[in-house]
């Protein structure tokens, strides 16, 4: 976004959902501070509006990579609460009162409809006064009505933290880990009034890593959104991109998670349980039981594709934490204890002697 960011900016606006609360969390903190439109006037008829708040699906590293020039005359806020504060996923006031403050620093006015279906016909005429060249959307959680999508000269679009027609809908980074995808990536499509299901304008695909969880991968796809959301506009703005529609037959749907996705099956296969683990990392996070208490699973690896001949659920290897699954043996790498803090299993392992033969679950 560096090009786009650098031109000065006659007018910048950005409009968030007033209480807008995303089920599904996030990730490490500002993130997932969850999405708003930006809308932007283009001064010399170059388009610049970028949205942002977050390619997270939700994203605070599409924001940290719009803002990585502080030079930059214009600098796109995260998002803000009700009256004064943020609402943020997995985040805390603190946080959003420093994206608001960032905002009114930069003099950028914020708007805050209840919803633009309710309060339409108020907020349709500020975005019309304010002739915006294009909306950008990420990670905002509603649909947009007619009435807006129906502005800007070069559409609406919407950046997505998947390879569609797959995955669309609110989790598309987390299922992809879950269902032990080889690969994922950026689309972005210009807006119609289904859930993710218009035209493709950029796709770009990343592979997805062995341990590697959907927190990583959204930092990842973050930083990826950011560069595939400048392209998409330049090339907007020239003509240079024909909108592709979307092959319905190959759609699939990733909706929110929910804690009932947590508990771990140990007789379910390793490498199925290494990728809930992996995909609930950050949020909701993968659970077991330990002598009674909850154990959260942040990280794990595959220790053994074969059987070790255990009962399933049972710690093998109290040196490293390697618990005996149908098919293998899984290794946890990063934990947390009821009352305790997060930490590496070597730390937890220095404080808390586990027996070999303990079964968990």
């Amino acid at each position: 976004m560096r090009a786009l960011v650098r031109r000065r900016i006659k007018q910048h606006r950005l409009f968030l959902p007033q209480r807008h609360t995303v089920k599904q969390p996030r990730l490490h903190l500002p993130r997932l501070a969850h999405g708003g439109i930006h809308a932007a006037h283009a001064v010399d008829d170059v388009p610049v509006a970028a949205d942002k708040d977050d390619i997270r699906l939700a994203a605070e590293h599409l924001d940290n990579k719009l803002l990585s020039d502080r030079r930059a005359e214009f600098v796109p806020p995260v998002e803000i609460e009700d009256e004064h504060t943020l609402k943020i996923r997995l985040g805390n006031a603190r946080d959003a009162r420093a994206d608001k403050v960032l905002a009114q620093e930069h003099d950028t006015t914020v708007y805050q409809p209840q919803s633009l279906k309710k309060d339409g016909e108020e907020y349709v005429k500020i975005i019309n006064d304010l002739a915006p060249d294009c909306i950008v959307v990420a990670a905002y959680g509603k649909m947009l009505p007619k009435s807006v999508l129906d502005i800007p000269r070069l559409g609406c679009v919407n950046v997505h933290g998947s390879l569609l027609p797959k995955y669309r809908g609110a989790g598309p980074i987390q299922w992809a880990v879950l269902n032990d995808e080889a690969e994922t990536g950026i689309t972005t499509m210009l807006m119609g009034e289904g859930m993710d299901t218009g035209d493709i304008l950029v796709e770009k695909a990343t592979p997805i890593g062995e341990n590697e969880t959907a927190a990583e991968l959204f930092d990842r796809l973050a930083e990826m959104g950011a560069e595939v959301l400048v392209d998409t506009l330049e090339k907007l703005d020239k003509g240079e991109i024909t909108p592709v529609k979307q092959d319905e037959s190959l759609a699939t749907y990733a909706p929110m998670l929910s804690k009932e996705l947590c508990p771990i099956d140990f007789t379910k296969p390793v490498r199925k349980i290494h990728k809930q683990i992996c995909g609930l990392s950050d949020w909701p996070c993968a659970t077991t039981v330990l002598e009674g208490k909850r154990l959260k699973v942040y990280r794990s690896e595959i220790a053994s594709t074969k059987p070790c001949g255990k009962p399933v659920g049972t710690v093998v290897d109290n040196s490293d934490f390697s618990v005996a699954c149908s098919d293998g043996v899984i290794r946890f790498t990063q934990v947390q204890a009821e009352g305790s803090k997060r930490m590496d299993t070597a730390d937890f392992l220095r404080g808390r002697h586990i027996e070999n033969g303990t079964v968990l679950g």
